[in-house]
């Protein structure tokens, strides 16, 4: 009994004395991490340079004349003679709505006016002195009319118009030779070419007031011309009454077979779309069944030959260019070639303004390119630019309140704080009008 106590006793000794053992000996520590460096911040230096700020925009190419047209009256499409790409001449029909019921009632009307012809010619008189008096109230408003006649001339509008178009050339050519000189820093030529192109403006509003003139007095010939010929059919229609005898019943049944007969043609017409000029049919996307609404835009024609480039611009980038502008041009379809043009028209932001679309031409400074309506083109303006300017990149420049500044590293690694005062902002650079010196670094934010 006494054995096994000491057994027992010896084994507790030794569970404890492993314990301390196991106490005694060192847990091994993990590895620490080593610590991720920091990305170095960036630095730029302040450089000398050209600082310039481009609009880029999308355009396309299209005939500089070109027509909608449109029925002037709801219906469905019977016929359609013409699909796009295909070439036409002056007066062709291009399409028709279902006509069959308006030729049915213009057929029955010219028959009636036949009819009333023919009654009206079985009871005509023997001329009276009445007769030959209305004979010759008809020939002295016809001479009248052709008094009207010969003194509308156009030629002097047309000549004016000849003189615009010569003065806006030379326009044209004197910039030119501006903008030349100055690449050659030839400021005499320069100045010369400035003193004529004033000339040339100064020309040029002369002309175009005298056009005006022109043109208001031509139309004030045309209105008197169209009173006069009014005044020949009144007297037309009294001599054929008087022709008759007086028998104003027989007249008027005429008057009305005549006016509804023109009626029925106008209508017609109107259910028809007809070539206004030799030309290429740019968009044709009807279909024979199809039922169409009065005005609505359908085929459009073209006249082949100068094309434009024109361009949808929001109202902001409107405002930012002007007529005469220079502008760089690349097309797809002409790889490694920057075409040179110039805005001819710029819309007025109103809203009567119905043509919204900037119109760009090529200069004469590209031989033998061709542009066909369809192509796309990118096209960049400069808006402005500065030689020799210091610039840093945009990503340098810090604003806080309104408050634009930078830091700047100094030797020695110490930094500071410097206000600065921006002009001239690109993409990728923007001008440093005071508040550093070239050679300065400045950090990166």
């Amino acid at each position: 009994m006494q054995h096994k106590i000491g057994f027992a006793w010896l084994g507790l000794a030794a569970f404890m004395l492993m314990g301390c053992n196991a106490a005694s000996v060192a847990v091994p520590t993990s590895t620490p991490a080593p610590e991720l460096p920091s990305s170095p911040i960036a630095t730029y230096v302040v450089k000398r340079g050209l600082v310039s700020r481009q609009l880029q925009f999308n355009a396309r190419v299209q005939p500089i004349e070109s027509r909608t047209l449109v029925f002037e009256m709801d219906g469905k499409v019977r016929r359609l003679n013409v699909k796009g790409g295909d070439m036409v001449k002056k007066g062709d029909i291009l399409a028709e709505l279902d006509l069959t019921d308006i030729r049915s009632q213009l057929q029955q009307s010219q028959l009636q006016l036949r009819t009333a012809e023919a009654v009206l010619a079985d009871t005509a008189k023997t001329y009276t002195q009445t007769l030959q008096l209305a004979q010759l109230d008809y020939r002295q408003a016809q001479l009248k009319l052709e008094a009207a006649q010969s003194r509308i001339n156009n030629a002097n509008a047309n000549t004016l118009a000849n003189d615009i178009s010569r003065n806006a050339k030379l326009i044209e050519d004197v910039k030119y030779s501006i903008a030349e000189a100055r690449k050659k820093f030839n400021q005499a030529g320069a100045d010369n070419a400035e003193k004529l192109l004033k000339t040339a403006e100064i020309e040029r509003e002369k002309l175009q007031a005298r056009y005006s003139e022109a043109l208001s007095d031509l139309k004030a010939k045309e209105v008197d011309l169209s009173l006069l010929k009014n005044e020949v059919e009144r007297v037309r229609l009294s001599l054929e009454a008087k022709k008759i005898g007086s028998d104003p019943a027989k007249v008027q049944a005429i008057e009305a077979a005549r006016l509804n007969v023109e009626s029925l043609k106008a209508k017609e017409l109107r259910g028809s779309l007809v070539a206004p000029f030799d030309g290429v049919i740019a968009l044709q996307p009807l279909s024979v069944g199809d039922n169409v609404r009065q005005l609505d835009n359908t085929i459009i024609i073209a006249k082949p030959g100068e094309t434009e480039i024109v361009a949808d611009l929001s109202e902001t980038q409107i405002r930012e260019v002007s007529v005469g502008q220079v502008i760089s041009v690349a097309v797809p379809s002409l790889p490694n070639q920057v075409l040179k043009a110039v805005i001819r028209r710029v819309p007025v932001l109103s809203s009567s303004e119905k043509d919204k679309m900037v119109r760009i031409v090529l200069t004469p400074d590209n031989p033998n390119v061709t542009l066909e309506p369809g192509m796309l083109a990118r096209c960049e303006a400069i808006l402005g630019k500065v030689e020799n300017a210091l610039w840093l990149p945009p990503q340098s420049i810090r604003s806080f309140r309104g408050r634009q500044y930078v830091v700047v590293q100094e030797n020695g690694g110490k930094q500071r704080r410097a206000d600065v005062i921006t002009g001239l902002e690109s993409r990728d650079r923007i001008e440093i009008v005071d508040g550093l010196k070239e050679g300065e670094v400045v950090l990166g934010q």
